[in-house]
């Protein structure tokens, strides 16, 4: 295996990418997880709990409101073509939290999306293995 098939594009991996969710209208912007940005936010976030997090006090709705917030702020960028109860539902920060916070299998897809390699990769890498045979 030649290692560059694990090639990725950093520009993609920190603005985003489009990956399409199926229905022919709606897509989701989605940088890597472990981003440098999600980094660094995740940095300043842990710094309030440091304390209580030594101790092992931090309640799990905590950490998973920080890692709701980590998301909505580093790795949801934008999302065209969502809606919610049927009406336009506009991309902000604020309402990319509420949605993975209220909905956890939409979490779990967006994480997903943003720790799988193919939505980052080269555009060279990707058509070079569109067009190659496989034994």
């Amino acid at each position: 295996m030649d290692l560059k098939t694990f090639r990725t594009d950093n520009e993609k991996e920190q603005d985003g990418t489009w990956v399409d969710l199926g229905d022919g209208v709606s897509r989701l912007k989605i940088a890597r997880m472990n981003n440098p940005r999600y980094r660094e936010a995740q940095q300043r976030k842990l710094q309030r709990y440091k304390m209580a997090a030594r101790s092992k006090v931090v309640p799990d709705d905590v950490w998973e409101g920080i890692l709701n917030e980590l998301i909505a702020e580093t790795i949801l960028v934008d999302w065209e073509g969502i809606t919610m109860d049927g009406e336009p539902y506009p991309y902000s920060i604020d309402h990319a939290k509420q949605a993975l916070t209220d909905l956890k299998d939409f979490r779990e897809m967006v994480i997903g999306f943003a720790d799988d390699i193919a939505n980052f990769k080269a555009e060279m890498d990707q058509a070079t293995e569109k067009n190659s045979v496989r034994p």
